[in-house]
């Protein structure tokens, strides 16, 4: 029985041997028939990626385009061009424009040229990146937008469902208005439990703005620099559309749907204001928008806001006095008054302690 055995692993260990001189005498040419082997198919693995990335990018243009016609918008673009072959953008868009089909005011935003790429370690992501010049249209008149430092890069589960999106920008300007030195947002989608409420929150996103500075020949409250705003919002309930958009919206809204602001944080010197609140929806889509909030020289605001035309005098005069009478010096050597009260917007009014302040047309 030992015999055998012996003789077997006799017989291995020649071949190993064998095996072990082969590989010395021939290693390069192993080597480099792994290496090409592994860039073939290496290549053949993000060509199909490719493919199957822009398949899904052409039914996704079609499908949002619905989406915005519904909305009573759409888009155009004076070029597109797909690439499968990974050295080059996966797609690019030349003169990328959005633009409204009804309302009292006629508006379009128009950017030059988008490029996207997928991310080298993760197929299921997205990315913009570059400088972009862009254009801003309202009632024909335009205002110029510069995006020296723009990245935006979206991201997809293994299903292929939307999983998250973050746009970054950095020093954008629009002409003769105000410069901005970052701009961030950040969209994500939960994924929800089996058993949950109806009004659990599906997506989750996160505003933020630091550094404004606005043109000084415009007419603004307070002063020209703008520290940060940050806003997050939670859509509460979920919103399934399919071939048409609105009447997903609908159903989310029969069943309670909103969204919740979570937080905001406006700092515009001397302005300190913190609140939180909801935003919900009337039969025909109208914000209704509702945020309680706590604030510091609130009532400095309504001053500076008194000088503009576009406000209603009266209104703000008498929130103003329903302010003082409860304002008070969070410390005692506050400069500027604290004082809380709700803001609120409804049917195209702007009103603060419940009373309109503006009027803004539908």
């Amino acid at each position: 029985m030992i015999a055998p055995l012996k003789n077997f692993f006799t017989k291995i260990a020649a071949l190993l041997g064998g095996f072990g001189s082969f590989f010395k005498r021939n290693k390069l040419g192993i080597f480099s028939f792994l290496f090409s082997f592994t860039v073939i198919v290496t290549f053949i693995d993000m060509t199909l990626t490719r493919n199957a990335a822009i398949r899904e990018i052409k039914k996704s243009i079609l499908t949002w385009q619905n989406y915005l016609n519904e909305a009573g918008l759409d888009i155009a673009y004076e070029n597109i061009r797909f690439n499968n072959i990974f050295i080059y953008p996966l797609l690019e868009i030349d003169g990328l424009q959005i633009y409204n089909l009804k309302g009292e005011h006629l508006w379009s935003f128009k950017t030059d040229k988008l490029s996207f790429r997928l991310g080298w370690l993760n197929s299921k992501k997205l990315k913009a990146g570059g400088a972009a010049q862009s254009v801003f249209l309202f009632d024909g008149k335009a205002h110029p937008i510069t995006l020296p430092g723009i990245s935006l890069t979206v991201s997809t589960s293994s299903d292929g469902a939307f999983k998250d999106l973050q746009l970054d920008l950095k020093d954008s300007e629009i002409k003769d208005f105000a410069k901005v030195r970052e701009l961030t947002f950040a969209l994500r989608r939960h994924k929800l439990p089996e058993k949950t409420s109806a009004l659990f929150p599906s997506f989750e996103s996160h505003l933020e703005i630091k550094d404004v500075a606005i043109n000084g020949l415009r007419q603004y409250p307070l002063t020209s620099k703008i520290g940060r705003i940050y806003a997050k919002f939670n859509l509460r309930g979920q919103i399934k559309p399919d071939e048409f958009f609105a009447p997903a919206v609908e159903t989310w809204l029969h069943e309670g749907g909103f969204i919740e602001i979570s937080n905001l944080i406006v700092h515009w010197p001397p302005l300190i204001l913190v609140g939180r609140g909801d935003i919900n929806f009337s039969e025909d889509f109208a914000p209704r928008v509702h945020v309680k909030t706590s604030s510091k020289a609130f009532l400095n605001l309504l001053e500076d806001l008194n000088k503009n035309e576009s406000f209603e005098r009266k209104g703000l005069f008498v929130s103003k006095i329903l302010l003082s009478n409860k304002a008070f010096k969070l410390r005692d050597n506050d400069q500027y008054l604290t004082v809380t009260t709700p803001v609120d917007y409804r049917d195209g009014k702007l009103t603060v302690e419940n009373i309109p302040v503006m009027t803004l047309r539908k």
